[in-house]
This record gives structure tokens, sequence and C-alpha cells, in this order.
């Protein structure tokens, strides 16, 4: 699927795809990596965002462009959620 997604992205002059990390929405050991592969395969950025349920605030950030190495990238991106409180339960560790 990620690969699909990737040439959908690189035939297509405008695109926009919305994915929840975590993959699913149970609870999970760490996040799936779909997101990340498809971002750094189709050389298009990652606009993290986050619902802080107890702030009631939505944030987005600015593009990260992912270097290939997600396990070098993951503590930006960490930083990212640090803080963050979601509705149901903390956030799921990155790796």
């Amino acid at each position: 699927m990620v690969d699909q997604v990737i040439d959908l992205a690189k035939n297509n002059e405008r695109f926009v795809i919305a994915i929840t990390p975590e993959g699913t929405r149970k609870s999970v050991a760490k996040w799936k990596t779909g997101f990340y592969q498809i971002a750094f395969g189709a050389q298009i950025p990652i606009v993290f965002c986050s619902l802080d349920y107890k702030k009631k605030l939505v944030f987005f950030n600015l593009p990260f462009y992912p270097s290939g190495d997600f396990v070098a990238d993951a503590p930006t991106i960490a930083k990212y959620y640090e803080g963050v409180v979601g509705k149901t339960r903390g956030i799921t560790p990155i790796i």
C-alpha cells in the first residue's frame, strides 16, 4: 500500500493525505512507519498535527522532510508531541 500511495503522490500535482501514525484506533506498542515511508519515498513533507484534548487546541507544525532514517528522525518527531494530551490515552511511543 505504501508504494501505491507514493505513486499517487508522484503522479498528481496536488496531493494531501491524513494518516494516523498508530495506524489504528486501538492502543499499540509503537507507531507504524507507513506515513514516514510514504513521505520519504514521494519526497514530500510531513506536517505534524496534534489534537490536545486537555487544552482543547489543534496544532499544526511546519513541514518536516524525513531523512530516510526513521530511528534518527524519531526524536525530532517525538519532541513535537511532548506535553500533548490525547482524548483517551497518552502519546504512544514512536519506536
